[in-house]
């Protein structure tokens, strides 16, 4: 169209508008006046003329429109600006104005019009008044979506139904992720305000017309519910506002809005059903946000509505409603709700065929609904077809399906009930890869994902309290960690991912007893109940495990408001709990173990009556073997104790062994919880003085350890383990002489429970040369296997993703490859003991070489076990007991700063005569040994100590006061060895080989005269000095000086003799992390213990600098099998072994260089200064050199030790100064 001829039409029209005041005529000119502007370029001499005409025109429809007060009438005229807008387009309809314009006259009925432009209301000819309000809160709405770009749907999905997932049920939060983004700009926030003027323009108008209608009576429009259709229509807008504001008063009204719309439709009605989704989803939203019950009624009666008005052949709503009992049920506890939801989802499977997608939803939500019944009910049938469904829910969903993670959760969380029930590892390792598998084929953008993530830590603590794997524990705590970074606050789960997290912190302080990590699950359990409602269930559980760490800190701390407010919450949690519910027991147990603390703090014997009737509540009614069972037994049983240690009472003592029996003979239970009541049993029958019960109860557990002592264990795991066990071996040796048990029984029950980790270890490097001989192909296979188990793969981790898929770093089927072989190596000829315990006849053999002397000592008894090649007998040591044992240990007397050497020097001489007196001398009257005159003459012996007896120096046992022969050294060449299985391994090694100047022994010498973070060592020059020139060209020296351990350790296979002088440490923590202090050239520095420290950067080492580097136990062991002959440590504490729970596992320096297969290893049971260490390696080599080249055999390296400690202790200077010699010692061949 021609501009010009526009320009002249528009004209015209705001002539003619000005001439009539017809409001139409200046709506048409604007709009002729917009279309000249649009068809004429910039650069037109005419276009600012038509662009000014245009705004001109457009100004004066602006303020006519806002001084207009009345709504209907500014409606009117937005409707006709538009509409006019819209006209122009057309060559026809501006033609049509053109032929009108150029009218001399005006049309008959337009000065009527014109009277009536503004400001009338001709009601006879436009539609009522609340019609067009409903209709301008339309279009104020379309226009607020269209700006604001949303493209929501008024319409609600019947066909949703609710995941019936017993834990970590992933549900429709309350999002806020609808909030517009902040701007940057002004022009962001006016853009924003003036979207929020059109939602409050269409939510006024609504409400007007929604009041206009009312007052004409007009709820219906030719059978069209249309009073229903705007209070929904303004149910909606009060919830978008809400969304965008979060003024909770609109979300109240919106639902109030659906409500009087279901009011105001009859039930039959084919719109009833759209309104009941309306106030579904707006419930649905309040209630994740309040959790009120009131809300969750009302769902119900939602819900049950759709039933009513839906098919009978329709299983979505049965599902639906089920669905929503299930959720109520969760929050209250109350059964009928759980057994209605049941009755719900089988009558949906009936109806549903195998093929319909409904048909998998029914299985899914039976199978969580049946688990949740099994934990209400304690009945193993609910439980097993809950199983059963949940396999073919996931066999009737396709992989490809994004539900297939319902079903999956669901066979994962009965799996693990049923372990819990059964305590059957396949269970839960099924658990965890049902779990990982959902990870894996659940989409990334799901909610669910996070449900099953969180599923997979929950298994993996669990695995971890089963195991002791510390592996799982740390993923365990990794995967919780993430789940609360990527679980919104308001999201119903997240109170389950904090409590999660806090019980796995909890494991954690347990395992480390570091401080931190309780407060930390003291923190996240609070913020997780803070985050649950009240009248919720699982708040009940949550304030229980909150109670338990408050008492864990108190036993730390001893804060009585811990204590208090430990008391207050389980109180809460077991009074709001039915006593007919699952939960009731695990609550009255931990009511009952808090009592008893009560009881420790205030004397007062009520609170250990009502602990003692607590602990009892929770065994009664429950399955005898239920393994959970356990704990509450146990706990019974100390309480028990308590109340015989109060009131003498026999009969409290007799009952709480027989409840203690009770529980260690569930034999579903956790290994390390019938290791705890193993224990509790044992001290009561001592007490009792059933000493034959107690020989029979620890064999029992001693086999247990070896159950659960396995290669699949990493070292540390298997610390943690076998200290579960601490005391049950030498207890049960005392048991076993006490009641006239042949002595074999005793020795055997030491061999198996004690230096389990090493006889492990030691199995795996034992030789194979008979097996190699009598089947080569079954010994090859059998050495490559366990390479494969033993060898640590680069970059092992945790668990992880890697490409997408889930891994685990041990190697299962290699260590199951590696347990067949040696169950078939059983099976053959001569081989039937292959790597099993001793037989009495092997145990004899060892001794060939000399007599092999045990010294138990537990709190029944102690005793000496003499091994010779003849049989075995005992020395009882009445005078030797424990108790006087623990106060020479607890006086630390090798713990001697130089200003306390002379008085600990005085001690120690105390202690040395006490050993020798009660302990070393009868043992040697026994045998026969008397004073000798030479070395030379010397009878060997090798000791093993038991307990707190694993570290004496029985060699060192000596009164000098008392004249020169009332000493061990003068009688008998002393050695040590960890346990008989260990000096057979050591004389497994590869024998000593003859000299030759031909081929001189390689020598590796290792120097630590300057160490990182540790004082210097100038002795340790002076040593390698003075030990290289003794001897001389006897040996070809390999020297490292400030090496690291990898290049120490690629020299070990290769020397006959290693020399270490350098600093050594012992790990109280990890004792497999002790060694020796070597350095690496990769600048760091350590991290310290404490992470909340912060370091300092003015005072950290010099990134230049090499670091700390530690040759320890688990690098040892790790390392390739060595023949060497002699490893002497020339440093601190190397056979130090003073970590109470793992006395006898004696996890030091000294056995790590044994594993790795040196034949005799010299080292310290605590420091020695410089000179001498020096005096003593130097008179070491000079007796091995005796004849003027380097020869000796197994009995010489012990005599030139022997002599070189005695020379010593014989000085002059010395022998008043125990602490300078007396802890030099050799273990070996």
């Amino acid at each position: 169209m021609d501009s010009a001829w526009l320009a002249d039409l528009g004209l015209c029209l705001e002539q003619k508008y000005l001439r009539t005041g017809n409001f139409q005529h200046l709506c048409d000119a604007a709009a002729i006046f917009s279309a000249a502007v649009s068809n004429t370029t910039e650069d037109d001499p005419f276009y600012s003329d038509y662009h000014d005409s245009m705004e001109r025109n457009y100004e004066a429809l602006i303020e006519i429109k806002s001084a207009q007060q009345d709504l209907v009438q500014k409606f009117s005229m937005s409707r006709k600006i538009l509409e006019a807008h819209e006209a122009v387009k057309s060559l026809e309809t501006v033609e049509a104005m053109w032929e009108a314009a150029m009218r001399d006259e005006t049309s008959p009925g337009e000065e009527a019009e014109a009277s009536d432009a503004v400001g009338t209301n001709n009601q006879t000819n436009e539609p009522p008044l609340w019609a067009i309000l409903n209709s301008m809160s339309m279009a104020y709405y379309e226009t607020y979506r269209e700006m604001a770009g949303i493209e929501d749907s008024d319409n609600d999905s019947d066909d949703e139904f609710e995941n019936q997932s017993e834990e970590g049920q992933a549900e429709e939060s309350n999002p806020e992720e609808n909030e517009p983004e902040e701007s940057g700009s002004e022009g962001g926030d006016s853009e924003q305000r003036e979207q929020m003027e059109l939602l409050d323009k269409a939510i006024e108008a609504s409400h007007e017309a929604i009041r206009g209608s009312r007052e004409a009576g007009q709820t219906t429009l030719d059978g069209y519910p249309i009073l229903g259709a705007m209070l929904t229509h303004l149910g909606h807008m009060l919830e978008r506002r809400y969304d965008e504001t979060g003024q909770v008063e609109d979300l109240d009204e919106s639902i109030q809005s659906s409500r009087q719309a279901l009011q105001n439709t009859p039930d039959d009605h084919i719109y009833f059903a759209t309104f009941l989704d309306k106030l579904k989803t707006r419930l649905t939203c309040r209630y994740e946000r309040t959790r009120q019950i009131e809300d969750l009624d009302e769902l119900v009666w939602v819900f049950r509505q759709k039933v009513q008005i839906a098919p009978d052949d329709s299983p979505g709503p049965l599902l639906n409603l089920g669905g929503m009992l299930t959720r109520r049920y969760d929050q209250t506890g109350q059964e009928e709700d759980l057994h209605e939801a049941i009755r719900l989802s089988r009558q949906a499977i009936k109806i549903t065929s195998d093929d319909d997608p409904f048909f998998a939803a029914a299985l899914g939500s039976l199978s969580g609904q049946l688990s949740r019944l099994y934990r209400f009910s304690g009945q193993i049938e609910d439980l097993e077809e809950s199983i059963e469904i949940s396999r073919q829910a996931i066999q009737a969903t396709p992989n490809d399906d994004g539900n297939i993670g319902t079903p999956l959760n669901n066979l994962g969380i009965a799996l693990g009930h049923r372990y819990d029930r059964t305590g059957n590892m396949e269970d839960l390792d099924e658990a965890i890869q049902v779990y990982i598998q959902a990870v894996e084929l659940v989409p990334d953008d799901l909610p669910t994902l996070t449900t099953f993530f969180t599923n997979l830590g929950l298994n993996l603590g669990r695995r971890y309290e089963q195991t002791g794997q510390m592996e799982d524990l740390e993923q365990a705590i990794r995967i919780f960690l993430r789940a609360v970074e990527l679980t919104p606050e308001n999201d119903p789960g997240f109170a389950a991912v904090l409590n999660n997290l806090g019980i796995n912190f909890a494991r954690l302080y347990n395992r480390t007893a570091v401080p931190k990590f309780l407060d930390e699950a003291i923190r996240v359990s609070r913020q997780a109940i803070q985050l649950t409602p009240d009248n919720y269930q699982n708040n009940i559980g949550e304030s229980s495990n909150l109670a338990l760490l408050l008492n864990n800190r108190y036993e730390r701390l001893g804060r009585p408001e811990d204590l208090e407010e430990a008391i207050q919450l389980s109180r809460r949690g077991f009074q709001a709990t039915p006593i007919d519910h699952a939960d009731h027991a695990r609550l009255s147990t931990n009511l009952g173990i808090i009592l008893r603390h009560q009881y420790e703090k205030s004397g007062d014997k009520g609170d250990l009556e009502e602990a003692s009737r607590m602990s009892g509540q929770a065994i009664q009614g429950a399955p005898d073997d239920h393994p959970n069972i356990i704990m509450a037994l146990y706990n019974h049983g100390v309480t028990l104790e308590y109340q015989y240690r109060e009131t003498k009472q026999i009969e409290f003592l007799k009952e709480a062994t027989r409840v203690a029996q009770q529980a260690f003979q569930i034999t579903a239970a956790r290994p390390l919880a019938r290791s705890k009541a193993a224990i509790l049993a044992a001290n009561l029958l001592l007490e009792q003085g059933d000493h034959q019960s107690g020989y029979t109860l620890s064999a029992q557990a001693i086999d247990l350890l070896q159950l659960v002592h396995t290669r699949s264990v990493a070292i540390q795991d298997r610390q943690w383990i076998v200290a579960h066990f601490f005391s049950l071996a030498t207890l049960g040796c005392s048991f076993s002489i006490q009641a006239k048990q042949p002595l074999f029984n005793a020795l055997r029950l030491l061999e198996n429970g004690r230096g389990v980790i090493l006889s492990l270890l030691m199995d795996d490097r034992s030789d194979t040369t008979k097996l190699r001989e009598a089947y080569p192909d079954l010994c090859a296979l059998y050495e490559t296997l366990r390479v494969q188990v033993n060898t640590p793969s680069e970059g092992e981790g945790p668990i992880g993703q890697e490409e997408g898929k889930w891994r685990y770093t041990k190697q299962p089927k290699a260590i199951g490859k590696l347990e067949k072989c040696i169950q078939d190596i059983r099976k053959l000829p001569g081989f039937g003991a292959f790597q099993q315990g001793l037989t009495k006849e092997q145990i004899q053999d060892t001794s060939t070489e000399g007599s092999i002397i045990v010294v138990n000592v537990s709190k029944l008894r102690s005793d000496a076990i003499i091994v010779l090649s003849t049989g075995i007998s005992s020395v009882p040591l009445p005078r030797f007991d424990a108790a006087q044992a623990q106060t020479w240990i607890d006086k630390k007397l090798t713990q001697a700063k130089p200003s306390e050497r002379g008085r600990k020097n005085r001690e120690y001489r105390k202690f040395l005569a006490w050993l020798w007196y009660e302990c070393v001398k009868p043992i040697l009257t026994r045998l026969g040994y008397t004073v000798q005159s030479s070395p030379e003459s010397l009878p060997r012996v090798w000791w093993i100590g038991t307990g707190i007896a694993s570290s004496f120096p029985f060699h060192a046992a000596s009164d000098f006061s008392a004249g020169p022969t009332e000493n061990t050294f003068c009688r008998v060449l002393s050695s040590y060895t960890i346990s008989i299985k260990a000096l057979i391994h050591s004389r497994e090694r590869a024998p000593i080989s003859s000299f030759s100047d031909a081929r001189p022994r390689k020598l590796l010498m290792v120097t630590m005269g300057n160490t990182p973070g540790a004082d210097d060592l100038p002795g340790a020059v002076s040593e390698k000095s003075t030990v290289l020139k003794t001897l001389g060209s006897s040996v070809q020296a390999k020297i490292l000086d400030q090496p690291d351990s990898v290049s120490v350790i690629r020299q070990i296979p290769e020397c006959n003799i290693a020399h270490f002088a350098c600093h050594g440490v012992s790990d109280w923590m990890y004792p497999s992390q002790s060694g020796l202090l070597l350095q690496t050239d990769s600048p760091g520095f350590e991290t310290p213990t404490d992470t909340e420290t912060p370091i300092d950067t003015e005072t950290s080492p010099d990134p230049e600098s090499p670091a700390q580097d530690v040759l320890s136990f688990e690098k040892l062991c790790e390392s390739n099998p060595t023949q060497g002959e002699i490893a002497y440590l020339s440093a601190c504490s190397t056979a130090e072994n003073n970590i109470f729970p793992l006395m006898d596992e004696m996890l030091h320096v000294v056995s790590g260089f044994q594993v790795a297969g040196f034949r005799h290893v010299i080292g310290t049971l605590w420091p020695s200064g410089d000179e001498v260490c020096v005096e003593v390696a130097g008179a070491f080599y000079a007796e091995l050199c005796r004849s003027g080249t380097l020869q000796y055999t197994d009995r010489d390296i012990a005599i030139a030790l022997h002599k070189a400690a005695s020379a010593l202790a014989m000085s002059e200077e010395y022998q008043r100064r125990p602490l300078h010699w007396a802890q030099y010692v050799h273990y070996g061949a």
